[in-house]
């Protein structure tokens, strides 16, 4: 009877655990996003390059290789006077620029006011799903009237430290959870031995 009450035991204990892993694995799955770090919104830019700083997380980013893999993708930007919005499960057009470098510049840029499109993409080209799989941001350059002053190396700068603080802040909390999870699973094998050495003699 003690048997089958340890066996008993043994199932509902790794039913559990089993619950916990599956629970802590989606705890631990972030949703694609793409943030861009500059130009910042509102910003006038001086000059005909434009050059911008992007950040993503949840995936690997790498050169598009005709293939879907889940978990990897690169970027697609689209610079032009209004946000675009890309058909789900098509491929993005040539008019859009693709890179796997988180840093690109575009040259020879008319004055006027913009608004850059940022999308993940996999490596057919495919926009990602999700809504934070695409960022915008609306800019314009020197020659614009009516915008305002133009922003600071050092605001730019700022933002960039906010997204990555935001980023490490996201991280801890995922390492503090899979550290909970850690300790409870241990706690149970502790109490899986006590129960079978006291009480399966």
């Amino acid at each position: 009877m003690k048997r089958i009450s340890s066996l008993v035991f043994f199932a509902l204990l790794s039913l559990f655990v089993s619950s916990l892993a599956l629970a802590h694995g989606k705890a631990e799955t972030t949703a694609p996003q793409v943030l861009i770090a500059g130009p910042s919104n509102g910003q006038v830019i001086s000059g005909s390059e434009i050059t911008v700083d992007l950040i993503a997380t949840g995936v690997t980013i790498q050169k598009a290789d005709g293939q879907h893999v889940d978990g990897i993708a690169h970027f697609h930007l689209f610079l032009g006077t209004e946000e675009m919005t890309p058909k789900a499960g098509e491929p993005l057009g040539k008019d859009w620029v693709h890179t796997a470098e988180t840093k690109y510049t575009f040259k020879d840029v008319k004055p006027g006011k913009y608004v850059l499109t940022v999308v993940l993409a996999d490596g057919k080209h495919v926009p990602l799903e999700g809504a934070t799989a695409k960022a915008t941001v609306q800019f314009a350059t020197e020659a614009s009237v009516g915008q305002p002053p133009p922003a600071t190396e050092t605001k730019k700068e700022e933002h960039t430290m906010e997204q990555g603080k935001k980023m490490d802040e996201k991280m801890m909390q995922m390492h503090n959870q899979h550290t909970m999870l850690l300790v409870i699973g241990l706690l149970l094998v502790a109490a899986v031995a006590v129960y079978v050495f006291f009480f399966n003699k």
